[in-house]
């Protein structure tokens, strides 16, 4: 699940040549992000942007889990919550 929250974001920061519109994000953590892929985008070493990326998806499941129209029956969002976040 992880990966398919990050390839979208990968792939058209890879397709832009100018920099990240702050507008296109609801999350700042991942403009940061966004913005970290695109400053760093010839240093072949993206691990500077590891932990934006975290806090980017940290982020994305909170509001997943936050809109009960993404709840199937019987799950609230404690386990909604600890069901993204388990390792």
């Amino acid at each position: 699940m992880k990966l398919i929250i990050l390839i979208p974001i990968i792939f058209l920061i890879a397709c832009n040549s100018s920099p990240p519109d702050k507008k296109d994000f609801d999350i700042d953590a991942c403009y940061q992000f966004a913005r970290c892929m695109y400053d760093n985008q010839k240093n072949e070493d993206k691990s500077i942007c590891v932990p934006l990326s975290s806090e980017c998806r940290a982020f994305q499941r909170f509001e997943y889990c936050k809109n009960p129209d993404n709840l199937p029956e019987r799950m609230d969002f404690d386990k909604c919550w600890l069901l993204l976040n388990q390792k």
